[in-house]
């Protein structure tokens, strides 16, 4: 069974809609990229509230694109990581939406 790359823009509906626009600033505050051989993963400042956000956002963001894997890790000392990785051609996907050249 092939996994396709489709993104349900349907999937969020009124509040979700607003919630994930106002959770989705929360990525602004990246410090770093760093390429994965299936994805990447995105180095945060250490805050358990962008911790909070960022897990929220992963609830949200699972809806409308099922094909992500998502992991998230935070440590004080080397702050909050958040995985973005998945099968073929989801790394391809990633790249663009993050501004990366796969």
């Amino acid at each position: 069974m092939m996994n396709t790359l489709t993104c349900r823009l349907d999937a969020l509906e009124g509040a979700q809609t607003l919630r994930y626009q106002e959770l989705r600033r929360a990525m602004n505050s990246v410090g770093k990229i760093r390429e994965l051989p299936d994805g990447y993963a995105l180095r945060f400042p250490s805050d358990p509230t962008l911790f909070v956000k960022l897990a929220e956002w992963i609830t949200l963001e699972r809806l409308c694109c099922s094909f992500l894997a998502f992991g998230l890790d935070w440590s004080e000392r080397d702050g909050v990581l958040l995985k973005l990785t998945g099968g073929q051609g989801v790394k391809t996907f990633l790249a663009t939406q993050l501004g990366q050249n796969a």
